[in-house]
C-alpha cells in the first residue's frame, strides 16, 4: 500500500483509490467521474422538471405526476453518490442506492470484477457494488481497471483479517440513511424549484 496523505490521518492507497483510516478500515468510494455525473444528472433533471412545470398549463395533473417520477429520479441520482464499500475487521459493509449490506468475512468466499466488483457470498448468492465499477475503456480492451484492483485488495484483506470475525454473524441488510444535507435537498431545494417554476408559469398568465 501507498501511503499518499501522510502524517496521522486517513492515507490514500495507490492504485485501487481506497481510503484507509485510522482504525485500519479500507473505504472505496465511487470515482471522482461517477461522482460527477451523478451530480450532473441531478441538475439536468431539476431543470427538466422546472422547464416542464414552468410550460405546462395550470391544474394540468400530468405535471403533478411528471414531477413527481422527476422527484423519485433526483432521490436515486441523489442516494447514488454516497455509495460505497467499507473492509474492516469485522466484516464488509457495501453501500448501494437504496440498500446497505453487512457481511462477516466469515460468510464471503471471494469477489468477481466482471463489470462491477461483486461481493460472492459463500452460500453462492452475489451483491454488485455500485461504488466501483469497471471503466468502459477497460471493459472495451479487455484491461484491468480500478474494480480489478479493489477486488485483488479486499480478498488480501479478507485473507488477512478474516479470521478474526465472528462465522455466528449472519449477513443483513437494511435501509440506507440519508444525511441531512441529502434530505434538505429532497424536501427543499428540488420542491423549492418546482414550486417557483409553477409561480413563474402562474404569473406569465
Amino acid at each position: 500500500m501507498d501511503d499518499r496523505g501522510g502524517g496521522n490521518g486517513p492515507r490514500r492507497l495507490s492504485r485501487p483509490g481506497g481510503i484507509e483510516r485510522e482504525d485500519g478500515s479500507v473505504e472505496y468510494r465511487m470515482s471522482p467521474a461517477t461522482l460527477f455525473w451523478s451530480r450532473f444528472g441531478r441538475a439536468f433533471y431539476a431543470v427538466n422538471v422546472a422547464a416542464i412545470v414552468a410550460s405546462g398549463d395550470k391544474g394540468d395533473p400530468w405535471l403533478l405526476i411528471l414531477a413527481g417520477m422527476f422527484w423519485l429520479t433526483f432521490i436515486l441520482l441523489l442516494d447514488f453518490g454516497g455509495a460505497n464499500v467499507v473492509a474492516e475487521a469485522r466484516g464488509l459493509e457495501v453501500r448501494n442506492i437504496l440498500f446497505a449490506w453487512h457481511y462477516p468475512w466469515a460468510a464471503v468466499a471471494g469477489f468477481d470484477a466482471t463489470d462491477r466488483l461483486v461481493v460472492v457470498r459463500s452460500d453462492g448468492r452475489r451483491t454488485r457494488c455500485w461504488a466501483v465499477q469497471k471503466a468502459n475503456a477497460a471493459m472495451m480492451f479487455n484491461k484491468d481497471s480500478r474494480v480489478d484492483y479493489v477486488a485483488a485488495e479486499l480478498d488480501a484483506f479478507r485473507t488477512r483479517v478474516g479470521i478474526a470475525s465472528d462465522p455466528g454473524v449472519s449477513p443483513s441488510r437494511r435501509f440506507r440513511r440519508f444525511s441531512r444535507w441529502e434530505l434538505l435537498q429532497m424536501f427543499a431545494v428540488f420542491p423549492a424549484i418546482v414550486v417557483g417554476a409553477w409561480w413563474i408559469s402562474v404569473a406569465r398568465r
